[in-house]
């Protein structure tokens, strides 16, 4: 039996075993959860024969990618958005397990045609298939006001999202993970050759990517987290855990410490953390602060690895009202990253991005132009090119 069916059979015979004092389904674990959900919306909402809510979430991000190498230009359509992947999950109120409200949550991701995985080799994706590593999140979540919060099981860990703080409303198509709109496609080499690296390869935020349920960095593991209650805005979190997916051995230790502070003037977002995957050792963070009266923001994000190099992002953006249907979010950013991959070698992109938010539907139209520029010791490269341009609907 699969370690996630195990766990599954162990969510089922706690969600239908006798209540430990009301019957009613405790509300403040799933408030507190990310999406939030609207337990009035009738469609995503489901009360089992215990009494119990189960609640849908997800999102649909489909695009269209062009990418020029240099040489050669090739268009993809549809990519599913990388940077803010198709998904679906499901929220189950637990009765209450020791006094303490419970929560299970499954969470998998559907990225047939992934825009980091097209390359000019290979357009054809990896199609509807679903396995382990698909699966994002499926865990059991314990939370008190006063003691904190405890999960259990494949979800996130310490520093996921650490390095992706981002206020600017620009994040569903560009943020610190650069490579993700285009990361599966070759550099080519200056003699007009393909080589053998693509962007993947030279652009690394040290956080972790959002596509499937694992990664070589934080993100989303098989462990057990713990976090603080919030202290004058200051959150801690600790956990421990193992890769089953990809079968490595070494045992996944991190922390982080997060910081959401809100004034009269501006909103502001921090966090860092360090990460020990036995060999390699990750420290990681970010920052974004937002003003309210200009919508005027700034996100800086930087990280650092002991097997590789290092790189800073930095983004400024600005949010409009223009339309009535919703907010308008510009911004221009810039990475920087040494040593990434290839020793002694430089990753440079540029972006420009906007975002147009349709409240009323949860829709979301954005678009996108980077830049990527890499050097390294012993080659030169031509920069590339990447159009991008799509649609999200959140539910």
């Amino acid at each position: 039996m699969k370690w996630w069916s195990i766990i599954f059979l162990m969510l089922a015979i706690l969600g239908l075993g006798a209540s430990q004092g009301s019957a009613e389904p405790v509300t403040a674990t799933i408030d507190k959860l990310i999406p939030l959900t609207d337990p009035t919306d009738d469609w995503r909402v489901r009360t089992t024969i215990t009494g119990q809510r189960i609640t849908m979430y997800g999102q649909i991000s489909q695009a269209f990618l062009g990418y020029d190498d240099g040489q050669v230009g090739t268009t993809f359509f549809p990519v599913d958005n990388s940077n803010a992947s198709t998904r679906v999950g499901f929220l189950w109120q637990l009765y209450p397990i020791l006094g303490l409200d419970a929560v299970a949550r499954f969470e998998g991701g559907i990225t047939p045609r992934a825009s980091n995985s097209m390359s000019q080799l290979d357009s054809s994706g990896s199609g509807f298939s679903f396995d382990g590593t698909h699966v994002r999140k499926l865990e059991l979540i314990l939370d008190n006001a006063r003691f904190g919060t405890l999960s259990l099981g494949q979800g996130s860990t310490a520093t996921d999202s650490v390095a992706e703080i981002d206020l600017s409303q620009t994040k569903v198509t560009a943020y610190s993970s650069v490579s993700q709109t285009a990361g599966g496609q070759y550099l080519r080499l200056a003699d007009g050759n393909l080589s053998t690296l693509i962007i993947g390869d030279v652009f690394d935020n040290f956080d972790g990517d959002n596509v499937t349920g694992y990664n070589s960095d934080g993100s989303r593991k098989l462990r057990i987290r713990y976090d603080t209650p919030s202290f004058n805005g200051f959150k801690l979190s600790a956990a421990a855990g193992k890769d089953t997916v990809t079968n490595n051995p070494a045992t996944h230790l991190d922390m982080a410490l997060r910081y959401e502070g809100k004034f009269d003037a501006f909103r502001l977002s921090a966090g860092a953390g360090l990460s020990d995957h036995g060999a390699r050792k990750v420290t990681s963070g970010s920052l974004s602060a937002l003003h309210y009266g200009t919508g005027g923001n700034i996100t800086v994000a930087l990280g650092t690895e002991n097997t590789s190099g290092d790189y800073i992002y930095v983004k400024l953006g600005l949010i409009r009202e223009i339309f009535a249907a919703g907010d308008t979010a510009f911004s221009l950013d810039y990475y920087n990253g040494n040593d990434l991959s290839v020793a002694g070698s430089n990753s440079r992109s540029f972006g420009l991005a906007v975002s147009q938010q349709i409240k009323k539907k949860n829709i979301e139209v954005f678009g996108l132009i980077r830049r990527y520029e890499f050097d390294d010791p012993a080659n030169s490269y031509k920069p590339s090119l990447a159009i991008f341009t799509g649609v999200r609907w959140k539910f």
